[in-house]
């Protein structure tokens, strides 16, 4: 009985573990199956969003694409402008470099031509001091070559500044830093005086008895120049004889209208030997410029002309270089600019300067004129006898220009109102000879004016 008690229970207890082991297998098997389908979700989510994603990162490397290729044209065009930019930079360099080395160089012509023109001057002034053997202008005569000296030994030292300069703006020092040029000093040559000198008024004869006649053979001989009287100095025929003291004989020149035929005389060996002779005694170098300027604008006093010149001297800075016909001309138009002086009539340069083949009046002093009984003077040919513009200008000789018109102090031509470039000072320019200089210097408008 019990037997059977207990096999039932165990029949039982066997029955009750398979039921709860099949409940738990169902409930199993339902917690797996729902997490299947949680991991079929997530795995559905998960594929949509790997699509969704690979969409997106598509449509950013297309986008990607599209501004690297954008950026790469762009980094072209860029690198293209740098490019020009830089060649125009260079070029521009350049044309400065070029534009500093022309106006350096114009700057060095420019003072070497002053320099020049300087010691032609100065050489001119030693030249004319050389035929008057005074002590005042020998000592005169080695302070100038003295001075020519000097300047000719500084040129060298002028050339190597401006060569250092032309090497230190090629290799791209700028212009403004370069350090000043020295310039050698040039004191003003006493031009005017060799208009003013009383040596270019021709020089009294001597007495007839000092003339050497030679022996009778020796009359057919051939007349020998003087090497030491240059016919450069022989003073043309003068309309108005300079006033001469009383106790010297007056000198004249070639009369314009000789009463008597020219005496001629036997040339000798010994007539063609120098003569002594006592140079007269000079009055003031300035008188007898004034005196050349009375004779050529008689309306004018003394004290007018000397205001003139005045006037001339502070416009130019100096008169140095200024032949006679220029300081005519400039007084003319002085003249004819101002209203101060009375009215009257302005003789033509012409006449005034005895050019030949130009008409005008002859002014002729009142009274014939005194000859002196003893010299003896003989007619000078024309061919031996330079021309006045051969005595002081250093130019070619150029045509009488009307008053109003002035000269370019660079290409030396005559200055239309329309081509004249205003200036702050009294110096006369093209526009077109000034432009370089004006595009190279800062604060200096006029090249001839250094103090501004």
């Amino acid at each position: 009985m019990l037997l059977d008690k207990i096999e039932s229970l165990r029949v039982k207890l066997q029955l009750n573990c398979c039921k709860t082991t099949r409940k738990n297998f169902a409930v199993k098997k339902q917690d797996l199956s729902a997490e299947k389908i949680k991991m079929e979700e997530e795995r559905n989510r998960l594929s949509q969003e790997l699509k969704e994603t690979t969409r997106k990162l598509a449509l950013l490397i297309e986008e990607q694409n599209l501004e690297k290729l954008m950026w790469e044209r762009e980094l072209a065009d860029l690198n293209t402008e740098m490019e020009r930019l830089q060649k125009e930079s260079e070029e521009a360099t350049q044309t400065a470099l070029r534009d500093e080395i022309a106006a350096l160089e114009m700057q060095r012509d420019v003072t070497m031509s002053e320099v020049d023109d300087w010691l032609k001057e100065a050489d001119q002034y030693i030249n004319t001091l050389r035929f008057d053997p005074s002590q005042q202008h020998m000592q005169q005569r080695l302070e100038w070559e003295n001075n020519v000296a000097v300047v000719h030994s500084s040129l060298a030292g002028l050339q190597n500044q401006f060569k250092e300069h032309l090497h230190l703006l090629q290799k791209g020092q700028p212009m403004e830093s370069l350090p000043g040029v020295t310039l050698p000093h040039l004191p003003q040559v006493p031009t005017v005086d060799l208009v003013m000198s009383p040596m270019m008024y021709a020089p009294p004869l001597p007495p007839f008895q000092n003339f050497q006649m030679g022996p009778p053979n020796a009359v057919g001989m051939p007349f020998q120049p003087q090497q030491h009287h240059p016919a450069a100095f022989i003073a043309p025929a003068r309309l108005t004889p300079p006033p001469v003291p009383s106790s010297t004989p007056p000198t004249s020149a070639l009369p314009l209208h000789p009463a008597t035929p020219p005496v001629s005389l036997p040339t000798t060996v010994a007539s063609a030997q120098p003569l002594p002779f006592s140079n007269p005694p000079a009055a003031g170098k300035l008188d007898n410029l004034l005196k050349r300027l009375g004779d050529i604008f008689p309306q004018c006093n003394r004290t007018q002309l000397m205001s003139v010149l005045q006037q001339i001297k502070n416009s130019r800075g100096t008169m140095a270089g200024m032949s006679m016909d220029e300081v005519t001309q400039q007084v003319a138009q002085r003249l004819a600019q101002s209203e101060k002086p009375a009215p009257g009539p302005i003789r033509p340069l012409s006449a005034a300067r005895g050019i030949p083949g130009l008409p005008g009046p002859i002014h002729r002093p009142p009274g014939p004129i005194q000859r002196p009984p003893g010299p003896i003077q003989r007619p000078t040919n024309p061919s031996q006898r330079p021309a006045v513009t051969q005595v002081f200008q250093t130019r070619p000789p150029q045509p009488v220009a009307p008053i109003n018109r002035k000269l370019c102090l660079m290409c030396q031509n005559h200055v239309e109102v329309d081509s004249q470039h205003p200036m702050s000072c009294a110096h006369t320019v093209h526009k077109d000879c000034i432009s370089v200089w004006l595009q190279s210097s800062k604060n200096n408008t006029c090249p001839f004016c250094p103090a501004k």
